[in-house]
């Protein structure tokens, strides 16, 4: 290799982006909010520069005078709380080159969490992307998925607006049972529930004879770390808690259930996993494979789950969540360590939230952590003490209530009302009926730009959608908009092997144009009356 002159320093790439907060933000007093200028607010997190993730332990907290917060959505049209004084997000604009990258990790072991800076106090006042879409498994999708296609597309084309973050897949989308990365037990265990690296002449498709395991693995999503970590930017991994076992979907939704997979043959297979099935070829060998392998293991602590047939009782879905904590999170928890920034976990009542908690803080103490489970409006801790930040889903009834519509206005008032962004979870600690504030969780939006999670038509406009964002973020929160994947024809040769690689360029152009109007102030054109309805299944609202 080409030595360098001993005397001559190696050029290296900026260490930081300009468009990034300074290193020593100001601290705010813990006793009183924090007060923002009507001008120019931070863009980032008052108490620290984004993507910065501690790994060190916290000090400890101080305590917190009580705060009222509200719990019922107010009456009337809603308007900016009084005590919060009206502030502004300034449009962004892309003033950085976007081909300067900087080496620098995502995250900072030197920054240690406080009260006032807890674990996803990076996320305040800004902004992410989530793209999901990336099946697990062997599929062609996934084993050609072109990594420094999208690492060009977002550096080029979004970057420069702020994105600080990106929830990517690390399991299927809302599915347990295929992952984005290799696993020591279920890539052996269940053949096709892994990525493989295969060589473009020797791709058979849909060739159950495919000899899978002459292939290497390949972790997808290692890979997408690595590339937005050089660029500055976080990875939060989404996790399905529906597990290998299809706690949450079933086992009728298992990629290899009734022959539905090329690479695996239930026929052949399902007589011996199970004894009552007819017709055999009705099974998934993955759920039964998991559900077979883990058992054993906590025989001792559930000695009453004896039946192999019979996976639905209570004592087996205690083994299940303990086995998808212990196998499934412990091992990538321990891989990824700090590289994630944090872990947003789908179907969390699945789970064993406590434990899962524990095991991924095992090896990254301070991940930022979201559970999907609880009420959904108005924002609300939903896990204390182990959520970070707000699961932060819209209205479940996509269908008939997208994301713009005004029965999810209510996130805009309540967050503005918070004191600095956070809803706490109250505690009486001397039991003299002195409520403390604890367990800081980060109002977070979580919002789909189309009608759908991944597709359907898109049900923003711009203005209104740079507005709520605006807002969202002015009152310290984090925003992230789901995006889909492009989409290709046929098996993905030339440009549509570069397409599916990539978020929908129609969608990279709308969140241009919501990003360059985020500069909304008061009067405010995107205001919903909130009326609380005597009938819960009718929408109560109107648009001002």
């Amino acid at each position: 290799p080409p030595t360098r002159p001993p005397t001559s320093p190696p050029t290296r790439l900026p260490t930081r982006l300009p468009t990034r907060p300074p290193t020593s933000p100001p601290t705010r007093p813990p006793t009183s909010p924090p007060t923002r200028p009507p001008t120019s607010p931070p863009t980032k997190s008052p108490t620290g520069p984004p993507n910065r993730h501690p790994t060190t332990p916290p000090t400890n907290y101080p305590t917190r005078p009580p705060t009222k917060l509200p719990t019922r959505p107010p009456t009337g049209l809603v308007t900016r709380s009084p005590t919060r004084p009206t502030t502004r997000h300034p449009a962004i604009q892309p003033t950085t080159p976007p081909h300067e990258i900087t080496e620098t990790p995502s995250h900072d072991p030197s920054q240690n969490p406080t009260l006032s800076s807890p674990n996803a106090s990076w996320m305040a006042y800004g902004h992410g992307l989530s793209l999901r879409s990336i099946p697990g498994g062997v599929n062609f999708i996934s084993t050609y998925f072109d990594v420094p296609t999208l690492l060009d597309q977002f550096t080029t084309q979004l970057m420069h607006y702020g994105v600080t973050w990106f929830i990517l897949n690390l399991s299927s989308f809302y599915k347990g049972d295929r992952y984005l990365a290799p696993h020591s037990i279920l890539t052996s265990l269940n053949r096709g529930s892994t990525p493989k690296r295969i060589p473009r002449d020797e791709w058979k498709g849909h060739d159950e004879n495919m000899a899978l395991e002459l292939y290497p693995d390949r972790d997808v999503l290692g890979e997408l770390i690595m590339g937005f970590q050089r660029r500055g930017i976080s990875v939060i991994a989404y996790l399905a808690a529906d597990s290998p076992a299809m706690l949450k979907t079933g086992e009728s939704q298992a990629y290899d259930y009734d022959n539905k997979s090329p690479y695996v043959d239930s026929c052949a297979v399902c007589p011996g996993l199970t004894q009552t099935l007819a017709p055999f070829c009705a099974c998934a060998p993955s759920v039964r494979r998991w559900i077979n392998h883990v058992r054993p293991l906590y025989n001792d602590d559930y000695p009453d789950d004896d039946n192999r047939d019979d996976d639905n009782d209570a004592e087996t879905t205690l083994l299940l969540q303990r086995a998808f904590a212990d196998i499934i999170v412990d091992e990538y928890a321990e891989r990824y360590g700090g590289r994630v920034a944090g872990y947003w976990i789908d179907q969390a009542p699945c789970a064993n939230v406590p434990l899962v908690a524990e095991v991924i803080r095992r090896y990254h103490p301070h991940a930022a952590l979201a559970f999907n489970r609880g009420r959904r409006l108005p924002l609300t801790n939903n896990s204390p003490p182990h959520e970070d930040f707000t699961f932060g889903y819209p209205f479940w009834d996509l269908a008939n209530y997208p994301g713009s519509h005004c029965r999810n206005f209510i996130i805009i008032p309540v967050q503005e009302s918070t004191v600095d962004g956070y809803y706490y979870s109250s505690s009486d600690t001397d039991g003299g009926g002195t409520v403390m504030q604890t367990s800081p969780s980060l109002g977070h939006a979580f919002y789909p730009l189309l009608s759908q999670w991944s597709g359907g038509e898109y049900v923003w406009s711009v203005e209104q959608a740079s507005e709520w964002q605006a807002r969202f973020m002015s009152a310290g929160g984090a925003w992230t908009w789901s995006v889909r994947r492009g989409t290709s024809t046929g098996d993905g040769d030339g440009n549509g092997l570069e397409m599916m690689s990539m978020i929908a360029p129609e969608d990279v152009a709308f969140l241009q144009r919501i990003y360059a109007g985020l500069g909304a102030q008061p009067p405010y054109q995107y205001e919903c009356d909130w009326t609380p309805s005597a009938v819960p299944s009718e929408a109560p609202l109107v648009m001002s």
